[in-house]
Formats: C-alpha cells, structure tokens, sequence
C-alpha cells in the first residue's frame, strides 16, 4: 500500500473519492497535521490507520483507497483491462515517470474515466 507523501496528497485532493467513503474494516487512511508526518525507516509514513472495528470517518482523514477498491469504482463503468490498457499505452512514457506506484497510477485513471480529470502535481484538473 502506498502511503507516499505524493499518493496522500493525490488521495486528499480526489475530493469527489473523499466524498464516497464508506469506511469499512481495512481501508486505510491518513489522520494528517499541518507538520510534515514521521516517517519509518522505508520513507513511509507512519500516522496511517487500518480501520479494524465497523469503520469511522475521523474528522480530517484521508481516505487512502486500495488497488482493488479503486478498480471497483470503474468496473461497471469501463471495460477494465481494455480502457486500462489505452490509459496506460497513450501516455506510458509519461504516467511510469510520472507516478511512483500502481495506486498513483489506478486513481489518475479512475479520476479520468469518472470526473475528467488529470493530476498535475498539485491538484486534480479538469481536462
């Protein structure tokens, strides 16, 4: 799971993404501060929680959606491996240097297909 600097400011600005969740056990999320998060050894931050009970939403979370939950949010709406494999072979100079793990890379689809939008290192904007 990428709990990156990167992919939680990815996640916190999928606003529309933020606006579904359901939490349920094992999703896991980000409780973030105005200071930079510590960080373990690997780089990875360490303020992530896995939702283990019925899930709540504390004030200030980010949701940080799994792989699988964000091929959910697409299955009914696209023809997965088809449209994924356009999205990816379009621009994949681009989107392989551009995004460091297979969540970066599922939710720039996601936002995409579903909301037209595209990362531009800061914020999600409308193509």
């Amino acid at each position: 799971m990428d709990t990156t600097k990167k992919n939680i400011l990815m996640c916190e600005k999928a606003e529309e993404i933020q606006k579904i969740w359901k939490p349920r056990v094992g999703d896991l999320a980000w409780r973030g501060t105005k200071y930079l998060p510590t960080k373990d050894a690997c780089g990875y931050l360490t303020d992530v929680d896995v939702f283990d009970t019925q899930g709540y939403k504390a004030r200030g979370s980010v949701w940080l959606p799994r792989q699988d939950q964000l091929q959910e949010m697409v299955k009914s709406d696209t023809i997965i491996n088809w449209d994924f494999y356009h999205f990816i072979n379009d621009g994949l100079t681009d989107y392989l240097d551009y995004f460091n793990s297979m969540e970066q890379l599922w939710l720039a689809f996601v936002m995409k297909e579903k909301y037209n939008k595209t990362w531009n290192g800061e914020d999600w904007v409308i193509e």
